[in-house]
């Protein structure tokens, strides 16, 4: 209504517009001092995922909802790890090994530019611990001295390592693959 009255203002004369600016604001805080409309509007600024939370999900389940969505992330990225494994070890395709060491690239340039894996990252926030914790923790507690204490160089490390084999073996298989010249 407040634009119609704006709208209409061009052909009025300085007093009416003041008028109709008034009568305008005596709308909007009788709107804004209704309870109910103070309630929605207070319920509206929070973000998206909190008022998910709050209405479809019962407070006391909101902590089970995020652990199932830190793991979902947790699985994404052993599933993720476990496939590119699986593709440097048993692949000869050199397009499939080729398509690996993109990924790895991509994964270590995110790891600079974030100083953290994407994923990882994701894994903390839910679920206030990440995949790398965990396995340096085995590493340590399984008597195998790994001594970097930054979880940054730890992961950029594996990803240096991962795309490493990876061309290894895609070089060994252009290599076997190659006809001699004779």
């Amino acid at each position: 209504m407040y634009i119609l009255y704006l709208m209409d203002q061009t052909n009025k004369t300085e007093n009416e517009s003041n008028d109709i600016n008034e009568k305008s604001n005596k709308m909007n805080t009788n709107i804004l001092d209704n309870d109910f409309n103070k309630s929605f509007i207070s319920k509206q600024a929070k973000p998206c995922s909190n008022i998910l939370l709050e209405f479809v999900f019962n407070k006391n389940l909101q902590y089970y909802f995020q652990h199932i969505i830190g793991n979902y992330y947790v699985w994404l990225h052993m599933g993720i790890m476990i496939m590119g494994i699986y593709i440097i070890l048993f692949s000869m395709n050199p397009i499939y090994l080729l398509f690996v060491i993109i990924v790895l690239a991509i994964d270590a340039f995110t790891i600079i530019i974030l100083h953290d894996c994407p994923l990882t990252m994701l894994e903390r926030y839910y679920i206030k611990n990440s995949s790398v914790y965990w396995r340096l923790d085995k590493l340590r507690n399984s008597g195998i001295k790994y001594s970097l204490e930054n979880e940054y160089d730890i992961q950029l490390e594996v990803v240096i390592n991962g795309a490493a084999m990876a061309i290894f073996k895609l070089f060994c298989v252009i290599v076997l693959q190659s006809k001699p010249f004779v």
